[in-house]
């Protein structure tokens, strides 16, 4: 059978493992309606998994390249997952969904349901902007005369690093921010470069495109 159905603290883990790439067939539409008629019966929460290497709708997470960016996070187990609950949720089944979030990564909940927009624009959307901050400086590296792995890796470590810093500390990042930049050095001639080009605009005019985008896909999915 494709879909393998447990519960956890009245939290249903419905497991989709066809042993290929997780295609629906008619079989498997029809065990899924009878898991969820038994999900209903049992007033029990739903999570939707594939099996660990393979995404229900059949993504390869060993092909990532070509992937969803969630499922790289998970396989690095560094995710960062807002969720909302409505109140059909108790708090032992909020729990559970936590639990199973945190094992790939931080876990969050928001307020309201339209808070996971905002979530998609920072957080959902936010890998890519990171690989576009990655490529910009890994290119002009090697234009200022470093060979391509050497501007990758200082790039790469430059950035871990100062994530780590900051998910260790309590302090504000503008506080950081001015920890790491001496007055008068090279840091500040940067910062000023980027300020002067109202950097701090140019994310909110892309976050709120990423915002307003998933607003419309949420009205189109519920026409």
């Amino acid at each position: 059978m494709a879909l393998h159905l447990e519960f956890q603290d009245n939290v249903a883990v419905l497991r989709h493992d066809d042993g290929k790439r997780n295609v629906f067939s008619p079989e498997s539409i029809r065990d899924f309606n009878d898991a969820l008629d038994e999900i209903e019966a049992k007033k029990a929460a739903l999570m939707w998994m594939g099996r660990e290497d393979c995404f229900s709708a059949g993504f390869d997470l060993k092909v990532v390249k070509s992937g969803d960016a969630d499922a790289a996070a998970a396989m690095v187990q560094a995710g960062a997952t807002g969720l909302f609950a409505s109140k059909a949720l108790n708090v032992n089944q909020k729990s559970t969904i936590e639990g199973i979030f945190n094992a790939v990564g931080y876990a969050c909940w928001v307020n309201k349901e339209d808070d996971i927009d905002a979530v998609t624009a920072v957080s959902g959307s936010g890998p890519a902007y990171f690989f576009l901050i990655y490529e910009a400086m890994q290119k002009v590296g090697e234009e200022l005369g470093l060979d391509a792995e050497t501007s990758a890796q200082l790039t790469l470590n430059t950035a871990l690093g100062a994530a780590k810093l900051a998910l260790h500390s309590d302090q504000k990042p503008e506080v950081l921010r001015k920890q790491v930049t001496s007055p008068g050095g090279t840091t500040q001639a940067a910062i000023e470069s980027f300020q002067a080009q109202k950097i701090e605009n140019v994310f909110r005019t892309a976050m709120s495109s990423a915002l307003n985008r998933a607003q419309e896909m949420s009205d189109d999915f519920s026409k």
